[in-house]
């Protein structure tokens, strides 16, 4: 005769297993934040010597931009983990017809990191509007990649009469996969402390950049932070794209792989007025693998 009746023991094995789970998350995330502190032992977000670009001082933050040429302005905004230094193959050919503001958005690059800062679209579109307040520009384009696309979306929904048009690079209302690990706790932490961002880099010069901004205490965080936010905030998100009513162009690499060309082209179905040019071999990063056509396109488009 059984001691213990099979429900019983069905209980029991299933407490075993949940509570097997949850110690492996707590180790994970144990060993990642653990990581992620050697890997983050700057304290402050120092521009390094040769980098392009200045800080500056927005409602007592410190961003880096880098700003060049004159007249009408485009704001660049680069993607999850990047920098302004991600668009540099463009800045100067850009600058020659408009003035270039590059940012760092806070959390990235060399732009503040704060607990206080709630990470996420809302933040980053205030910003864009603070840079441009301090630079004493009343409204600008706004080139967004990957990321940067939302926030551009959000920052049009937030100050609708300070935007002119806008262009989304590599930027679509899509999800590369490995946002969902970080999704969950523990996870998030042992894949941010594994996950290589410097294959971004377009040239040593470049790459010596990113390892210094991914040496400044809190920057894994604030993309951990903001990938769970994210979630919270995607009906405002939605919405916003709903309400989007100025110019868009769509450029995407036809070999982006982490945001495929597909994506972009149901994400122009959602917008009103919208012209999605693929741009043949390219990747994710259109603005590093076709610097050219990324040029041409982008003048085109704001010259119509």
């Amino acid at each position: 005769m059984d001691l213990v009746p099979e429900p019983m023991i069905s209980k029991i094995r299933s407490a075993s297993a949940v509570s097997s789970f949850a110690t492996t998350l707590a180790f994970l995330s144990t060993l990642g934040c653990t990581t992620i502190e050697r890997q983050e032992p700057d304290r402050e977000p120092l521009l390094p010597g040769g980098a392009p670009g200045h800080q500056i001082e927005v409602a007592n933050r410190r961003v880096r931009v880098i700003d060049r040429g004159a007249g009408s302005a485009i704001v660049l905004v680069h993607g999850v983990g990047g920098t302004a230094a991600h668009f540099g193959p463009v800045i100067d050919a850009l600058g020659r017809r408009y003035r270039v503001i590059a940012l760092d958005l806070f959390g990235m690059g060399f732009s503040e990191r704060s607990s206080d800062f709630r990470y996420g679209w809302n933040l980053w579109a205030d910003q864009i509007a603070g840079v441009l307040d301090t630079l004493g520009i009343e409204r600008a384009h706004v080139v967004g990649h990957s990321l940067g696309g939302t926030v551009g979306i959000v920052f049009a929904d937030r100050y609708p009469h300070r935007i002119g048009r806008l262009v989304l690079v590599g930027s679509a209302s899509w999800l590369p996969g490995y946002f969902f690990a970080m999704l969950t706790p523990g996870v998030g932490e042992w894949y941010l402390a594994r996950k290589d961002f410097l294959g971004a880099a377009y040239d040593d010069r470049h790459r010596s950049e990113l390892e210094a901004a991914y040496r400044v205490h809190g920057t894994r965080r604030a993309i951990l932070r903001y990938s769970r936010r994210m979630v919270l905030d995607s009906a405002a998100f939605s919405r916003a794209v709903d309400r989007l009513a100025i110019p868009v162009l769509q450029l995407h690499g036809t070999a982006d792989q982490e945001v495929p060309l597909r994506a972009a082209e149901r994400f122009r179905a959602r917008l009103r007025d919208s012209r999605l040019v693929a741009v043949e071999g390219s990747g994710h990063y259109v603005m590093r693998d076709a610097p050219g056509r990324f040029v041409e396109e982008v003048l085109a488009f704001l010259a119509d």
